[in-house]
């Protein structure tokens, strides 16, 4: 199956203690959750789904918009820990055998998790700090995302991909346009 057509895709952010988006990410499976990050995991209440059932293309879309509409610190455009600005993500990423036996013989010797073996009330804790992630939006977090909305300009059009189009409105619009205009 095609990544880029296939809808297993999600955009996500992560909050600081008040709220606000400090890292835009895009993903599918568990990758939310992964500590495998350039950027500190926060609390799970405070990692949010806010659009799924995405093509890989619509994610990448969508990771580079809300990148541009909270803006970044580290180029002073606003407030997100983001180092780039998205839309560059490695999915389907094939690696050499070469590269693969590299790594392999890096990790030789790296002791650190071998025969650990979890307590069950340890699988138990986190068994159910993980249970429910997908989160549904507060209220404290609508209002205050109701509040950065309304401080920032309109959303930029996007272009159809059907009719070439220009939809304003963010990819919300864009869907309800493709359904009404060209349904499959």
């Amino acid at each position: 199956m095609n990544t880029y057509t296939s809808q297993h895709y999600y955009v996500y952010l992560y909050l600081r203690k008040d709220f606000t988006p400090y890292y835009v990410g895009k993903g599918k499976g568990q990758r939310i959750h992964d500590r495998n990050h350039s950027i500190n995991l926060p609390s799970p209440e405070r990692r949010i789904i806010i659009q799924d059932n995405l093509t890989e293309l619509q994610s990448l879309i969508l990771e580079r918009y809300y990148i541009r509409w909270f803006g970044r610190k580290d180029n002073n455009t606003g407030i997100l820990r983001n180092r780039t600005d998205g839309g560059d993500g490695v999915s389907g990423l094939m690696v050499t055998d070469e590269t693969r036996n590299k790594l392999s013989a890096k990790m030789v010797g790296n002791t650190r998790n071998k025969g650990k073996v979890l307590s069950e009330e340890w699988k138990f804790n986190m068994s159910k700090s993980r249970t429910g992630l997908k989160r549904e939006m507060t209220d404290k977090w609508l209002t205050h995302l109701s509040n950065m909305v309304k401080s920032r300009p309109m959303q930029p059009k996007i272009e159809c991909p059907h009719c070439n189009r220009l939809i304003g409105g963010g990819m919300g619009n864009m869907n309800k346009h493709i359904r009404a205009n060209h349904p499959s």
